[in-house]
């Protein structure tokens, strides 16, 4: 009966300790974009959550097949106020090796996931996303005992560029790139996603002469198209018709080979006079008051 006892007591053990054990792991995961666009930039987030508090992270993220190539990065939420030791690429671009800490006490927990980095990078074939598994490690604190990393590699489908697909991307071509897309900005793209109308600009920027498209790679949110009102869209105007610069160049609205120039609903000033600058004030200023002449 006592070795009955005995034997249930170290089962019992045993399950609490193997319980134990699996609580204490760090799980990563990897939350990537939809679509992944061919040889167009795009960035994933890192995230991590550990029931134990931490005071050290490191990682090395590749691809499965070494076609990620990174670019840099912006540091998440764990672990924030300590120290970054590396956060660089290697391996020719192939590999972002990334380690955290330790700092004095600065520990950090969660139960759920976290964000430890985001990283930017482009790809031209399918692959998968994945910790390298060699020297990856989070630390405990206190005590600096190392935890196992439990991660899943994410696999994804790179996609053709096409206007309409929530990324800017290239045109047709797969060379040019876009100016804006259709699915992220419904008004003041161009239905082929090759100019942004010149009744818009890039919110934040002074003028489309100054932002003629979206950063390549931008996504919803990242890349947001405003309708002038009415007073920018005069000054705009105005800023062409008495912008001629000296070395010659013409000043022009919305901006020098903008499609609707050719459509005449943009012009270009090419020299100083009654000629040019005056009817296209007096437009400038007949759309400004509302007024309509037949």
């Amino acid at each position: 009966m006592i070795n009955l006892n005995k034997q249930i007591i170290l089962l019992l053990s045993l399950v609490m300790l193997l319980a134990f054990s699996v609580y204490s792991d760090a799980d990563v995961q990897f939350v990537l974009p939809d679509p992944v666009v061919k040889n167009v930039p795009f960035h994933f987030d890192v995230q991590m959550k550990s029931s134990e508090p931490v005071a050290r992270i490191q990682f090395y993220v590749t691809g499965e097949k070494q076609g990620v190539v990174f670019q840099k990065s912006m540091v998440g939420t764990w672990l924030s106020g300590t120290t970054i030791n590396q956060n660089e690429v290697q391996d020719s671009g192939h590999v972002w090796k990334f380690n955290i800490g330790p700092k004095g006490t600065i520990n950090d927990k969660s139960d759920s996931y976290k964000n430890v980095v985001t990283l930017w990078s482009k790809v031209s074939t399918d692959d998968s996303l994945k910790l390298q598994g060699k020297d990856d490690l989070v630390a405990k604190f206190p005590g600096g005992e190392s935890i196992k990393i439990n991660s899943v590699a994410s696999s994804f489908v790179v996609k053709d560029s096409i206007c309409g697909d929530g990324v800017v991307g290239y045109l047709a071509d797969g060379v040019t790139p876009e100016a804006c897309d259709t699915k992220i900005n419904p008004e003041g793209c161009s239905k082929d996603c090759s100019y942004i109308e010149g009744t818009h600009k890039i919110q934040g920027s002074g003028s489309l002469a100054l932002a003629p498209q979206c950063a390549l790679g931008a996504r919803q949110g990242e890349c947001v198209l405003v309708k002038l009102e009415k007073l920018d869209l005069l000054s705009a105007k105005l800023d062409a018709i008495f912008g001629l610069k000296t070395n010659g160049t013409p000043g022009c609205f919305p901006y020098k080979d903008h499609p609707s120039i050719k459509e005449g609903k943009g012009f270009c000033i090419v020299k100083e006079g009654v000629a040019q600058q005056i009817p296209e004030l007096l437009k400038a200023l007949r759309v400004f008051y509302n007024i309509n002449i037949n």
